[in-house]
This record gives C-alpha cells, sequence and structure tokens, in this order.
C-alpha cells in the first residue's frame, strides 16, 4: 500500500479482506494437491504427505484468521504444524520446519495476492518490477523474472503474475509506474 502511496486505513483493511479471502479460497497445493493441465486443483496421487480435506480446511481457516486477526507467523507456525500432527497422527511427516515453510510460503502469497487485488481495485498502478530476495541461493524460476518490468495485469516470463513461486520464495513485486 505504501509503494501507491495510499494510507486509507479502509485501503489497508480491504487488503487484508482480499488475502483472507484469497486464503480461503485457495487450497493447500503444498499438502498432497497439484494443478492439472485444465488449472484444476486435484488430489496429487503421487503427493509425498497427502492431507485429509479436513486439514486442508482447516489449514485454509488458519492462514484466513491470520490476516483477519493479525496473529504472528510464529503462532501460524505452531497452529499448522498442530493440524499436521493431528492430521498424521504422529507418524513425524510434519516436522516444525515443514510447518514453518507452509506458513512463510502461504503468509506471503496471501499478501502478495491481496496487496495485487487492491492495486488492481485501485486502477493507479502501470507496471511492476520482480525483485529477487537476497537470500535467494539457488537457480530456478524465480531468475527468468529477476528484474523484468512488465505492465500491471501481465504475465512475468516465469507465466506468473507474482510471487512466490515455490516454497521459501522470498521474491517480490514493486510498483514501478504509478498513473500520475
Amino acid at each position: 500500500m505504501l509503494q501507491i502511496e495510499f494510507s486509507d486505513s479502509g485501503m489497508i483493511e480491504a487488503a487484508n479482506t482480499a488475502a483472507e479471502a484469497y486464503s480461503r479460497e485457495r487450497v493447500a497445493e503444498l499438502l498432497g494437491m497439484k494443478y492439472t493441465d485444465d488449472g484444476l486443483l486435484v488430489t496429487n496421487p503421487d503427493a509425498r504427505w497427502p492431507i485429509s480435506d479436513t486439514t486442508r480446511d482447516r489449514l485454509r481457516t488458519i492462514v484466513a484468521d491470520a490476516f483477519k486477526q493479525e496473529i504472528d507467523s510464529a503462532d501460524i507456525s505452531t497452529s499448522i504444524q498442530s493440524a499436521l500432527v493431528d492430521q498424521a497422527e504422529g507418524n513425524g511427516n510434519f516436522s516444525e520446519a515443514r510447518a514453518d515453510m507452509i506458513a512463510a510460503t502461504e503468509i506471503s502469497r496471501t499478501q502478495v495476492s491481496g496487496n495485487y487485488k487492491v492495486w488492481k481495485q485501485s486502477g493507479v498502478v502501470l507496471k511492476l518490477k520482480w525483485l529477487i530476495s537476497a537470500d535467494h541461493d539457488e537457480e530456478d524460476e524465480c531468475d527468468l523474472n529477476e528484474d523484468v518490468e512488465v505492465k500491471f495485469g501481465e504475465l512475468f516470463p516465469s507465466g506468473n503474475l507474482h510471487p512466490p513461486l515455490h516454497p521459501h520464495c522470498k521474491c517480490a513485486v514493486a510498483v514501478v509506474e504509478v498513473v500520475e
């Protein structure tokens, strides 16, 4: 919101509301789901850590509630780990590190998606630039987008509107041109 110089509390609340709505819609693809060629999200038969619909719904609620109630990432991670341990019945597949990764990735995805939606609604954003994280130390699909500027609404070279593109992705997009 600061990038487009909006300080209106209603717009900030709109961004949080958009982020909450996005997180409720987003199925936990990192947890046993995949997209088909037609864009449908389905259960991945080869998933390493499949989860039940109940756990998936619980994860959606945890992340959505974080934006509604301003819960910090450590508490989100703890809630996710608890939900996953309940699913795993103690089999050890759902470690604290995995819960932290899910929390960080989903928070990032939700924040960026909420901002993107508000930028779109504002009608003032003309151009975005992809910023690689300072922590970026491995080659991946983010490298295709490094320092690339696109018109708002166009895809970056990776085929995505915005980050994150993968677990632990800390890339960002910056508004570089607005309507004057």
